[in-house]
């Protein structure tokens, strides 16, 4: 695995920065590819930029801070919910209504949404308001990650 005497992250290091004044693999690579990878952060954020620009005004139309659909107002709901007692609605009276059933969705998107905005909550006019601005740019968060599955 290791050299005698030499640790895994001596090895990693000595790849980074040579000890003799030339530089590692890294920096070599980093040199010659800034370039595609500058053209590959512009295009994220021109993708970021798409996605969200041009969607908010059809997801803010009549006051309503959710895009079209009922999921929507579903994940809304989930979302006060996990920000008001911080936990995952896990048995939902409102599926199978009157009896309920459990919530089959997992917690990873009403956390993902529910996390930033309480930390950010003090930039916005209330709690409300920041959850309804982050569940907006969920959508196109993720998705500018499509951006690079072709690469």
């Amino acid at each position: 695995m290791a050299e005698e005497g030499k640790s895994p992250a001596r090895l990693f290091l000595s790849k980074i920065k040579r000890g003799d004044g030339r530089p590692g693999e890294f920096r070599k690579w980093i040199t010659a590819s800034w370039p595609t990878l500058l053209m590959l952060f512009f295009i994220f954020v021109l993708a970021l930029f798409v996605r969200s620009y041009f969607g908010y005004p059809t997801a803010h139309d009549n006051g309503n801070l959710v895009s079209g659909g009922s999921d929507s107002y579903y994940w809304d709901r989930i979302i006060d919910y996990s920000a008001q007692t911080g936990k995952q609605l896990y048995h939902d009276p409102m599926l199978n209504f009157p009896e309920g059933i459990r919530n089959p969705r997992p917690p990873m998107f009403s956390m993902s949404v529910v996390v930033p905005a309480i930390l950010a909550q003090h930039g916005f006019p209330s709690l409300d308001e920041a959850l309804g601005m982050f569940l907006l740019w969920t959508p196109a968060s993720p998705g500018k990650t499509g951006t690079y599955s072709g690469c």
